[in-house]
């Protein structure tokens, strides 16, 4: 019976007998060495608990793959939620009903229910200040703890060796003597003392993992599980005001679960030969772009200039859709419930994911579905991805005019080749590997700049839209320093690779308007120039509700559209002789911030 979304007796059991196997074996653990044994069975298609386990290349071997483990364990966006007594007193009772009603639903009686809330909320308040800064996390060399795997059982017992070993790894792990990433070494070592003495029982992390189990399949269960997970993280925490139809909410669920299938049925319909072409096209101008404004940056150094080239030289780029066959072992039933569905698609996914590590790294396998209307660099492999779902309106479409192209994808493309060279993306080589290849004077010069971006974009205000008096919050230069320089460099590479495009093609005496609309080809150069900042911005505009703003200034290293759009216009010269924006204006400040 698949009785997802749902409203019936006998969906609401069923839901129960869904949950009912885990929950068990959750009760039935009687101690925290059992309980976390029984969290890292259950994380294999379940929540984390507190250990965070991710298999990917191994930042300074980046031919291979290595197991990476990092915190975990909190239900709000960011640990800020929990330290702003502000913010945390907004959300509060929202968050505490939220955790009672999935405990009500799941058949505890009220004052079980509440109580058992309020623990696994005073919990995760108790753990949030142990957590590592997102600004931290940033840094790819803090992050970079290679700790063999003795080791790390040895100085985290629970967190790492009992979950491990319950994910069925350990002995595996042991026997080939094979080295973790730990990421968050200092969370894992607070985190164990926390629990060696009696502050947190077993009562208490018992009803942790219960929660976190049922909060993690509320999406797929009956009606009232549902409601109850939309209300909190959709309508509280992003100000969503009603959910998505069933078609949309069905449609990423098998994207998110089959991605390869989507996005190869995606590209099929919406994406051809010829716009892989024109595509792969301004790439290469807008890499040539990169090259010729690394040649002459006068902060570069000599050495580090030569090795900044040498790195775009060898940088990569996968275009459209991925080519490779996935195959599915396993089998689902439209007559189980979707949660069974989705549990048996986890457990593949961890098993195929784990089986990696030790491996050598495939550098043709996609990150993303091809369907994705997104992009992204990869610096442990050197490579720019475009997926077939951004080379589409308004991105990029064949036949226009090409400063809409430019303005769009291009500065897309730019961003992209720019996170070679952001404030993490510089500590990796042309090899993908972790190394410094900068000398201090050119690393100090650097700093120098961006530290000038980072004051820049901590003064911009994110308004309410229903009151703009009302100032939501600021920007967070440091958290979205990287995306920042990604963003200006971008805009300013794909600007001069087109401009580059249009002298190419008044010298060569052609037209490269015989696609284009009447209305189109008849723009001045002026006209052309600044459509493409137009088409720049309208790529990247968006309107979001204040709950949704709030969080993403707390969690999105990306700065919020208004930014993104105005900032690097505010500092672009181009931009200001363009439009001729008188100096000392908003948008053509005396001060501007340049990087790239």
């Amino acid at each position: 019976m698949n009785f997802s979304n749902e409203t019936s007796a006998a969906a609401d059991d069923a839901s129960l007998q869904v949950l009912a196997p885990a929950l068990q074996q959750i009760a039935a653990a009687t101690s925290k060495d059992e309980l976390f044994q029984v969290a890292g069975e259950l994380s294999k298609a379940g929540p984390d608990f507190l250990t965070g386990l991710g298999v990917s290349a191994d930042a300074r071997d980046a031919t291979t793959y290595a197991l990476y483990a990092s915190q975990s364990g909190l239900s709000l966006p960011d640990r800020q939620y929990y330290l702003d007594k502000k913010k945390f007193d907004e959300i509060s009772d929202a968050f505490h009903a939220y955790v009672v009603e999935l405990f009500l639903l799941a058949g505890w009686e009220s004052g079980a229910a509440a109580s058992r809330a309020s623990a696994v909320i005073g919990f995760e308040q108790t753990l949030a200040p142990l957590f590592v800064a997102k600004e931290k996390l940033q840094d790819p060399v803090a992050t970079y703890n290679r700790m063999n795997v003795a080791q790390v059982a040895e100085e985290f017992p629970l967190t790492f060796a009992r979950f491990v070993n319950g994910t069925g790894l350990l002995a595996s792990l042991r026997a080939h003597s094979t080295d973790v990433i730990v990421e968050t070494p200092t969370f894992f070592e607070k985190v164990e003392q926390l629990l060696a003495g009696n502050t947190v029982t077993l009562d208490t992390l018992k009803a942790v993992l219960t929660y976190q189990y049922i909060s993690s399949y509320a999406g797929v269960l009956s009606e009232p599980f549902v409601q109850a997970s939309f209300s909190f993280f959709a309508r509280t925490l992003r100000g969503q005001k009603a959910r998505s139809p069933r078609w949309k909410v069905c449609l990423q669920r098998v994207t998110d679960n089959f991605p390869d299938l989507v996005g190869k049925y995606f590209a099929l319909l919406r994406f051809d030969q010829a716009s892989g072409q024109l595509a792969s096209q301004l790439v290469t101008q807008v890499q040539a772009s990169l090259q010729k404004n690394l040649g002459r940056v006068d902060w570069l150094d000599g050495p580090t200039r030569q090795a900044a080239l040498e790195k775009l030289g060898n940088m990569t780029n996968l275009i459209g859709y991925s080519t490779e066959r996935e195959h599915f072992p396993y089998q689902l039933s439209s007559d189980a419930p979707l949660a069974d569905n989705m549990r048996i698609v986890k457990k593949h996914a961890f098993d195929r994911v784990v089986a990696r590590i030790g491996g050598s790294v495939d550098r043709n396998k996609w990150a993303m579905t091809s369907a994705a209307v997104n992009a992204y660099y990869q610096p442990t492999a050197n490579q720019i991805v475009f997926p077939a779902g951004i080379l589409q309106p308004p991105f990029f479409a064949r036949g226009r005019h090409p400063a809409r192209n430019f303005g769009a994808i291009g500065s897309v493309i730019g961003h992209e080749l720019t996170h070679g060279f952001d404030a993490s993306g510089r500590y990796y080589g042309g090899d993908g590997n972790l190394q410094d290849w900068w000398s201090s004077k050119t690393a100090d010069e650097f700093s120098k700049r961006t530290d000038c971006l980072v004051n820049q974009y901590d003064s911009f205000a994110m308004n309410s839209g229903d009151d703009a008096s009302k100032v939501l919050g600021y920007v967070n230069g440091n958290y979205t320093l990287s995306e920042n320089i990604a963003d200006n460099g971008g805009v300013k590479l794909s600007f001069a690779a087109y401009q580059k495009y249009i002298d190419q093609v008044q010298k060569m005496d052609a037209d490269a308007t015989d696609s284009m609309s009447l209305e189109e080809r008849s723009i001045s150069a002026n006209e052309a120039d600044k459509l493409f900042f137009i088409s720049f911005a309208q790529a990247f505009c968006a309107k979001a509700s204040d709950a949704s703003i709030t969080q993403r200034l707390a969690t999105d290293p990306h700065s919020p559209e208004r930014w993104r759009i105005n900032g690097v216009a505010s500092n672009s010269r181009d931009f200001a002789r363009v439009f001729s924006c008188p100096s000392g204006s908003p948008m053509n400040p005396e001060s501007k911030c340049q990087l790239w």
